[in-house]
């Protein structure tokens, strides 16, 4: 069953698939043409479109809070070296302290060997991109790869 976007009031996120599924992936309403992303997202896997007008890594802690045995999370967003927009927030070697008691508690909602992947432009590319990795590694204990969107598609 392919995940499709649901209608919601205005006010809330937007979810599809079973919550009880092991992986979950955030999509920022920001990326070009998501409402097809969500439709192309792998059967199984819920899928949360995160409102635009609110911090986003606040609404995946939100949602994180009340899953379990995670396998792993996915999170499509633009992003740039050591950067990724989620929301009104952004998550960024210069705000991840302001953020660390929230990655901190994603990773009571992971298996000891989850993947977090981030589908956004370059976002471990160069030093300031692995450094960005190595701390939300560190605070999340989940395996960080900035990935291709193949992997979360039916297409790959």
């Amino acid at each position: 069953m392919t995940a499709t976007l649901q209608k919601a009031p205005a006010a809330s996120l937007t979810f599809s698939a079973s919550a009880a599924s092991r992986e979950i992936v955030f999509i920022d309403p920001a990326v070009t043409d998501y409402p097809d992303l969500v439709t192309g997202v792998r059967s199984g896997v819920e899928v949360v479109v995160l409102e635009a007008m609110a911090d986003g890594v606040e609404q995946i802690s939100s949602v994180l809070a009340q899953r379990h045995n995670l396998t792993a999370v996915h999170v499509v967003s633009h992003g740039s070296p050591g950067r990724v927009q989620l929301g009104t927030s952004e998550l960024s070697l210069e705000t991840i302290d302001r953020y660390s008691w929230e990655l901190q508690a994603w990773a009571e909602s992971l298996t000891n060997t989850a993947e977090l992947l981030i589908y956004g432009c370059e976002v471990a590319k160069d030093d300031r991109g692995w450094v960005f990795v190595n701390m939300v590694h560190s605070l999340t204990g989940a395996n960080v790869a900035d990935s291709p969107l193949s992997r979360l598609t039916d297409s790959n």
